[in-house]
């Protein structure tokens, strides 16, 4: 039934569209980008070709709408990586928790697949 239906669409997305590269960098204690474009999902460019490493004592500050929150959406796959690379910690992984709730109107296929539609 529904379960069977959401497979389905989570196959599809996977084949579809191209998964966030990441890498794994050994002995790391940072994450950051590599030659990565911040691009929103209506295709607007924020950043070209940033690089940078975040460590425990980083505090990422700016005035409002300077594209903060759009940077740890494309680290943390909510936005795809059009192109550059996510570095991570071995073993560690990135959650994002949002000042506000981020929805899209529609089905849980759309929420899950946001920000394409299927």
């Amino acid at each position: 039934g529904r379960v069977s239906e959401m497979d389905k669409v989570l196959d599809s997305v996977h084949t579809q569209f191209p998964t966030l590269k990441k890498s794994v960098v050994k002995g790391s204690q940072y994450l950051g980008l590599r030659g990565a474009d911040i691009v929103t999902p209506a295709g607007v460019t924020l950043a070209r070709n940033m690089t940078l490493d975040i460590d425990a004592s980083t505090m990422v500050t700016g005035r409002n709408g300077i594209g903060k929150t759009s940077l740890f959406r494309v680290m943390g796959g909510l936005w795809p990586l059009t192109k550059g690379e996510v570095i991570l910690p071995e073993g560690k992984k990135i959650f994002l928790v949002p000042q506000q709730v981020f929805m899209v109107l529609g089905s849980l296929a759309d929420q899950i697949t946001y920000p394409k539609k299927i």
